[in-house]
Order: structure tokens, then sequence, then C-alpha cells
């Protein structure tokens, strides 16, 4: 209801204006309220945005809805958002939580990011460069930028950090009897770490995860929609205990190592 009739004030108006003029125009705040919310940024040497929030004068969502149509961009609600794997992986979560970003997709060479300043083009250009992707700025509609990037990079850092946990014993024995294989892998990091992996699997709607040993680490990708995504990259020592770990919960022979399954 309110999109439609924010929607509706302002083109009755019309015009690219800036966010305070659309707010003032749009009949959200009025112009004194606006005056002294100037005045309360410079003496706080705040931004205006946030000082319209804090004191109530505005909602996060008529704040989305007026620079969703200021700057022609999608609002987002990120709460009903599928945030993909391949996406958290092009901005670290240190970016993220300082720039106060969340990557959402990645679609051929764009990358959608929802972000509270979609107007910023000096950060938008930052994460162009620094992901190697165009930027597809998209506004969260109720906010909650940070208890999202709480949520979507905290999964993945408990992954690698449980996996890693296997790292100290991989290293200091090669298991190959299978019955020392089986007490290896019935230990919590890497039990937890393969149920935290499928917990993933399952919240992006994967139809596949495919574990790929590779030269120096082991990939784990997510095939959702039909395209293979990257969600996060492990020491090669690992790959053992995983499957093993994999082939016991799917009731597989452990012992059987040259034969597909």
């Amino acid at each position: 209801v309110l999109v439609g009739m924010a929607d509706r004030r302002l083109k009755e108006r019309g015009g690219r204006k800036g966010i305070e003029d659309l707010l003032v125009e749009g009949a959200f705040i009025t112009p004194e309220q606006l005056e002294a919310a100037r005045d309360g940024a410079k003496q706080t040497n705040s931004d205006l945005r946030q000082v319209l929030l804090e004191k109530r004068l505005i909602s996060r969502e008529t704040l989305a809805t007026v620079l969703s149509f200021q700057l022609n961009v999608p609002t987002i609600d990120l709460k009903q958002a599928q945030i993909q794997p391949a996406a958290l992986a092009l901005i670290p979560e240190d970016m993220a939580r300082k720039h106060n970003v969340l990557p959402i997709s990645v679609d051929g060479d764009t990358l959608t990011v929802a972000m509270e300043e979609p107007d910023n083009s000096q950060l938008i250009d930052t994460l162009a460069a620094s992901t190697k992707r165009k930027i597809k700025p998209v506004v969260p509609l109720h906010g909650g930028i940070r208890e999202a990037i709480d949520t979507h990079y905290r999964l993945t850092t408990q992954i690698e950090k449980e996996l890693r946990q296997l790292l100290s014993a991989a290293r200091t024995r090669e298991v190959q009897d299978p019955m020392l294989a089986l007490e290896a892998i019935s230990r919590a990091p890497v039990v937890k770490a393969v149920d935290m992996l499928l917990t993933q699997a399952v919240r992006d709607r994967a139809s596949d995860v495919h574990i790929v040993p590779q030269e120096e680490d082991v990939q784990i990708r997510y095939r959702i929609d039909g395209i293979l995504h990257d969600a996060v990259s492990l020491p090669h020592e690992v790959h053992s205990a995983l499957l093993t770990r994999i082939k016991v919960m799917a009731n597989m022979n452990i012992a059987e190592r040259r034969r597909a399954h």
C-alpha cells in the first residue's frame, strides 16, 4: 500500500530531484521537518537520511521507496531474498561490513548488491573494481543489511572453521585403514561441517552439491537453477574426511575406493 501511495504522489510531480525534495513534495515530511533535520545533521556531523530515520520522521520503507523511484532501482526484501553463495564469495565479509552492502546474486558479469546508498557512485565503482563485475544496486525495503550479513556470512565462516579443525589430524597421519577413517569422520568438526554444507544447499535451493578436489584445495559448488556456483574453498586435506562422512550418511561402503558409488 505504501509503495503504491508513494509512486502515485511522486509521479504526480515527476522530475529527477534530490531525495529531500522528493520527500517533501511527496508529503512524507514537511519543509519545517526537513529544515530541522538538516540542522541536526550539521550539528552532529551525521547523514541527513540517518537523522530522518532516527527522529522517526520517515520509515525505512518510505526511504527505500523514494530512493527506488528517484534512481529507478529495484527494492528487495532481504528476509525473502535467495542469496547466492557465488555472490557472497565475490565480496569478503569485512568489505561487506565496511560498506554496509550485501551481495545477492550473480548473472554473467553482473553482480546484484543490496545497499542503502544506491546513489553512492564511488562505492559502486569500488565494488566493481574489487569484484570485476558490473554492479546492479538494489535497495533493501526494510533495511536489515547488517543482520543479513551476520546470517549469510556466518554459515560460510563456520563451515571453513569446522573443516580447518581437521587439518592438524589430517597432517599428522594419513588415514588408510577404513576403521580409522570411520573413527576420524565421527568427530564433531566434519559432522558439523557436512551438516552445514547440506543445510546451506537446502537454503539456497540447490539441486546438486559438487565436491571438486583440485591441486591445492577442495571447491564446494552448488547447482542452483541449473548453474554451478562456487560456495566455499577448503584445504585439500579435508577431502577424504568429507567423502567418508557422506558415504557413512548414505550407508555406502567406505572401504571401496576404486568403484564409483
